[in-house]
């Protein structure tokens, strides 16, 4: 009975070592993207599986270097802060072993509905009497509205309200970066 207690301790650590624990999976999931590792580097759409090009040769690192070749064996992937994290076999004289490789993923994660500060820039023409002031949320959705001036007066009215096209199916929840209340950072 002794003999099997201390074989099984000294081959624990044996087992242990030629097992290799990691949190990574072939397959990732990310927002609404499937990151899939397989002896190469593919993205998908969640929604329908197709390929989605955020991610294509030539696969860069961080520092911008070239690591598509290294993929060429890669069996997992975690995504961590815009990058893929992807466990690859390598092969030297002293055997197989895995190894990392990062991936700037960074293309994958930008917002869809980044629309241009210059589509909110507000117009006026006070010769005419018009303000044109394109970005104005009401009732949670962005809008454009067309003011008049009344007369000669400082008073204007609205003349048209309507859907601002540039930001058609725009969530505005996104862009509240500012959330302490006051009305900017002046």
């Amino acid at each position: 009975m002794k003999k099997f207690f201390v074989s099984a301790i000294f081959s624990l650590p044996l087992f242990f070592l030629s097992t290799h624990s990691s949190f990574a999976e072939s397959v990732a999931v990310e927002g609404d993207l499937i990151f899939v590792a397989d002896k190469g580097l593919v993205v998908r759409n969640l929604s329908d599986g197709t390929v989605n090009q955020c991610l294509v040769s030539p696969f860069l690192d961080p520092l911008g270097v070239d690591v598509t070749d290294l993929l060429a064996t890669a069996t997992d992937v975690l995504i961590e802060d815009g990058f893929a994290v992807v466990t690859v076999e390598t092969t030297t004289e002293l055997g197989t072993f895995d190894d990392v490789v990062v991936v700037d993923a960074a293309n994958c994660f930008v917002p869809d509905d980044v629309v241009d500060v210059t589509q909110c820039i507000s117009t006026v023409d006070l010769d005419e009497g018009v303000l044109i002031i394109p970005c104005v949320e009401v009732d949670g959705k962005v809008v454009t509205v067309h003011m008049e001036q009344r007369g000669n007066s400082s008073n204007w009215e609205v003349s048209f309200l309507g859907a601002n096209i540039n930001f058609d199916g725009h969530d505005d929840e996104e862009d509240h970066d500012d959330d302490n209340g006051d009305d900017g950072d002046l």
